[in-house]
């Protein structure tokens, strides 16, 4: 699975590359923000959408939760049964 994520982040890298800017990805769990973290290093800036302490079944977004997805350019989350709320967007 962390070869899925390092391929996948390697190739929006390269991407983002080309343009000089930091690529950012959002997440839903603290795992997958801490390998988004480890193989994108100084190239990204990852944010947490849920956190930590919340029910990500029951979870109600906010307007400043929604802005972070919709404007990430790598989503990284579970599944729609762990996380409808993502799935719903």
């Amino acid at each position: 699975m962390t070869r899925m994520f390092a391929l996948l982040i390697g190739c929006s890298l390269a991407t983002a590359g080309l343009a000089q800017d930091k690529m950012t990805i959002a997440t839903d769990i603290g795992a997958l923000k801490s390998i988004a973290t480890h193989v994108g290093g100084s190239a990204v800036t990852v944010t947490r959408i849920v956190p930590e302490n919340a029910d990500h079944h029951s979870l109600s977004l906010r307007p400043s939760q929604v802005r972070a997805l919709k404007s990430a350019d790598v989503v990284l989350w579970t599944d729609p049964t762990f996380t409808p709320a993502i799935a719903k967007l």
